[in-house]
């Protein structure tokens, strides 16, 4: 009786378990937004609530700042310094930067090598670019930072001297009169003609 008993409570045993384990690998076969949506699990995972086992933590790339480079200025004048900012970079990396015409300008004048600087902590990086006057009047250039674990580019110019295009009331030859307004050609031509700058009085 008690050997019929034995193997009786043995057999109900490994059906249960049979069952357990047919459930369980049933459940963990859905999936688990599934499994957390109708109920089936807490954490979205029967598996993780079974053995108590905690999801494994997500970093999201989105919640990542995306790199950057800027100048300080977006307009130069030839021989200028143009100061260069590095922002979200990887801590303590090397970062190397370039800059090149975009303007179609050939890349053969001073300045446009590239040269690398290391980050901070923050991966935060300064340095500089000299606006070389041999082959930057009337240019304009791209900046590329890149390092291992991100980049980023920015773009500014060199415009090149700007024209006075200021406009004056001409008097006699030998005594012109001043600008009258405030130089802008607008006041200045009303009624009023520019003065000749070859030695010549504009006819009346």
């Amino acid at each position: 009786m008690k050997v019929i008993l034995s193997n009786r409570l043995f057999k109900g045993i490994a059906t249960l378990l049979l069952f357990i384990t047919g459930s369980i690998s049933l459940l963990a076969a859905i999936p688990a937004t599934y499994q957390q949506q109708f109920g089936l699990s807490s954490s979205g995972s029967i598996l993780a609530d079974i053995f108590n086992l905690k999801p494994a933590s997500v970093v999201s790339l989105a919640d990542e700042e995306a790199a950057t480079v800027r100048t300080n200025k977006s307009h130069y004048d030839a021989g200028e310094t143009a100061k260069i900012t590095g922002e979200h970079f990887g801590s303590n990396e090397t970062v190397t930067l370039q800059v090149l015409h975009t303007d179609g300008t050939s890349n053969t004048g001073s300045g446009h090598g590239p040269w690398t600087v290391t980050t901070d902590g923050d991966g935060v990086f300064l340095t500089t670019w000299y606006v070389d006057p041999d082959d930057s009047v009337n240019s304009k250039f791209q900046l590329t930072a890149v390092s291992a674990t991100a980049s980023a580019s920015t773009t500014f110019d060199d415009p090149g001297p700007s024209a006075d295009l200021d406009q004056c009331r001409n008097g006699r030859i030998i005594n012109p009169k001043d600008c009258i307004g405030d130089g802008s050609g607008v006041s200045d031509l009303l009624g009023n003609r520019p003065r000749s700058q070859v030695g010549c009085r504009a006819p009346a």
